[in-house]
């Protein structure tokens, strides 16, 4: 599935003055669709060390991050990323979970 052009591609790696690309921005709002055209983009971190997963959580979507960890096989790679802070997207998820 070919969402974007290639000079549309490269827009996924700009960065806002919080590190963050559009597909991490993407993440918080639970907007997947962006993932299928930026795949490369979906595996960089913010300037906190966060990648889309550690986003997802973050902001509650925690059905999307399920989702997305069956759906995308690099997604499985991303997850085991653990950011500035010491969390993995596991421990982070099972923290969420705990806090419900």
């Amino acid at each position: 599935m070919e969402l974007l052009s290639n000079e549309t591609q490269n827009s996924c790696f700009q960065r806002d003055r919080d590190g963050q690309n559009p597909v991490h921005c993407m993440a918080m709002r639970a907007c997947c669709f962006v993932l299928w055209s930026c795949r490369n983009a979906a595996k960089s971190l913010t300037d906190r060390g966060e990648n889309f997963l550690h986003l997802c959580l973050k902001y509650g979507h925690q059905e999307m991050t399920v989702n997305l960890i069956r759906e995308f096989d690099f997604v499985r790679e991303v997850g085991q990323h653990s950011d500035n802070h010491g969390s993995s997207v596991l421990s982070l998820a099972r923290a969420t979970l705990t806090m419900r």
